[in-house]
C-alpha cells in the first residue's frame, strides 16, 4: 500500500497494514498514527516504567485524510528528532 510505503519512508513501524502505524518517541513513551471508523488520528502516549496504562496522552492532528494527519504526524517525528539534536 501506498500508506505503507510513506510510512515505512519517514521511519515508522506497521502495526497494521494500512491501519496503524507507531513510532518509539522514547523508552516511555509511543506516538500512534491510526484508521478508527474512516477518522485518521495521531497521538502520543507515555508510560509509566513497568505499568501498563498511560499516565500521558496527547493527540497531535485527527482527520479524515491519511495525507493532512500523516504531515502533523511528521512535524511532531521532525520536532522531537530536533530536540534530541538528531536533524
Amino acid at each position: 500500500m501506498e500508506h505503507d510505503e510513506q510510512a515505512r519512508a519517514a521511519g515508522l513501524l506497521i502495526g497494521i497494514p494500512g491501519t496503524l502505524y507507531l513510532w518509539s518517541v522514547s523508552y516511555s513513551s509511543t506516538a500512534y498514527m491510526e484508521k478508527v471508523g474512516g477518522v485518521w488520528t495521531a497521538y502520543r502516549e507515555s508510560y509509566i516504567p513497568n505499568k501498563s496504562t498511560a499516565n500521558s496522552f496527547k493527540v497531535i492532528s485527527e482527520g479524515n485524510t491519511f495525507e493532512y494527519v500523516f504531515s502533523q504526524y511528521k512535524k511532531y517525528i521532525d520536532y522531537v528528532n530536533e530536540k534530541r539534536g538528531e536533524k
